[in-house]
């Protein structure tokens, strides 16, 4: 961590000189890459300070998937997925539910409105996967923006248990591809049912 607060001390310096010498050439050319070293600037900044505050036994990253344990209608054991993203506050959960997953008589909505839903990460989110070296976490963060946007404009992706849940939501901002290992390994125990 000490190494990564010289890193950032030094970055803090050269922002500075360079947030003097902007007012010194055309502005046309200038403010909008300033603008966007900026925000990417302030951004680690706050990836920083995240870390820094972070426990040593603290498991999950950005970028990794989580887990919420709940229960089905039938009493079965089901998770609900989310993604774990850093925000100014701390570590937050990102996850795609429909309004009225849960009907009358304790019945799961086969199908709803979609929606991407905030909220702060604490220990009763568990840690499912971690995130793959290789992705970078820049595309998860655009991936989610992209499907908010999605919403925003009803061009977002329709809540449905069978083909696009939870789960589904979880892994194509993760993975960049739609999959559900629940309903996979619930066709497998069917399948193996008939067979017997």
């Amino acid at each position: 961590m000490r190494t990564i607060a010289r890193h950032m001390g030094r970055v803090n310096e050269v922002f500075q000189d360079i947030s003097k010498s902007v007012n010194y050439y055309d502005p046309h050319w200038v403010q909008p890459l300033f603008d966007r070293v900026e925000f990417q600037f302030v951004r680690l900044s706050q990836l920083v300070a995240l870390l820094d505050r972070k426990p040593n036994n603290f498991e999950v990253n950005p970028g990794d998937l989580v887990v919420f344990p709940c229960k089905d209608e039938c009493d079965r054991d089901y998770e609900h997925y989310g993604v774990v993203i850093a925000a100014a506050t701390g570590f937050e959960v990102v996850h795609f539910f429909s309004g009225p997953t849960v009907q009358p008589n304790n019945r799961i909505a086969e199908i709803g409105v979609g929606y991407v839903h905030h909220m702060p990460y604490d220990e009763r989110w568990l840690l499912k996967e971690k995130l793959d070296a290789a992705i970078p976490y820049h595309q998860i963060q655009a991936r989610i923006e992209a499907s908010k946007a999605a919403i925003l404009n009803a061009h977002g992706r329709v809540w449905n248990k069978m083909t696009y849940n939870c789960e589904h939501w979880a892994r194509e901002m993760v993975y960049g591809v739609a999959s559900c290992s629940q309903l996979e390994k619930l066709k497998r125990e069917a399948s193996d049912r008939r067979k017997s």
